[in-house]
């Protein structure tokens, strides 16, 4: 029997070398899916702890056989490979270069997303938000106004101005795929909290 494809939402988040390390947890995402849809990427206060250093945060969708288990397990391994010390109790209360996060999972052919499904966190509901209406989700709220995205490098490419399809062509280049749907834009006026 083949293993059933899921859809996945993420939150992906640093504050050490955030652009740096947004660049290749994507990098490493298109290693466990094909296509990784991405949000703009937005900067963003440290919620939950007491930090100086800001976050890049953004969501991302991804197609998967993978189990719940076995996915997450490939997500540790990237934030452990960019130095994050899942060993240490109070990691999710300090800075680190890689945070991914599963916000929910829904099967192949869903497009409805339930009010309950929403993340409720401030610093990727908006991102969240965004790219499902960019991948024409129905959703149970609008796209919410953001901050202007933060430009990101990855292989040469810019993301993170705006919702993006990122996959690799035959010959291992990256492309990077603008999607059609964009929140509404706020003044740049400091990090969103």
């Amino acid at each position: 029997m083949e293993p059933e494809t899921r859809q996945v939402f993420l939150g992906l988040g640093s504050n050490i070398n955030p652009g740096h390390a947004v660049s290749q947890m994507l990098l490493a995402l298109l290693n466990v899916a094909p296509t990784v849809h991405v949000s703009r990427v937005v900067r963003t206060a440290p919620v939950g702890m007491a930090s100086p250093n800001h976050f890049l945060n953004l969501s991302a969708h991804l197609s998967t056989t993978l189990s719940q288990g076995d996915l997450k397990a490939r997500l540790n391994q990237i934030e452990v490979a960019l130095g994050r010390d899942r060993s240490d109790p109070l990691s999710a209360v300090r800075d680190r270069p890689a945070d991914i996060d599963i916000l929910f999972e829904l099967p192949a052919a869903q497009r409805h997303v339930r009010a309950d499904q929403l993340p409720a966190e401030p610093y990727v509901r908006p991102a969240f938000l965004e790219l499902a209406h960019a991948l024409g989700f129905v959703m149970p709220l609008p796209a919410l106004p953001m901050r202007v995205g933060v430009p990101i490098r990855v292989e040469g490419r810019i993301v993170g101005l705006q919702p993006s399809a990122l996959t690799r062509r035959q010959d291992s280049r990256l492309i990077v795929l603008p999607l059609s749907f964009q929140a509404p834009t706020l003044p740049n006026e400091g990090p969103e909290t």
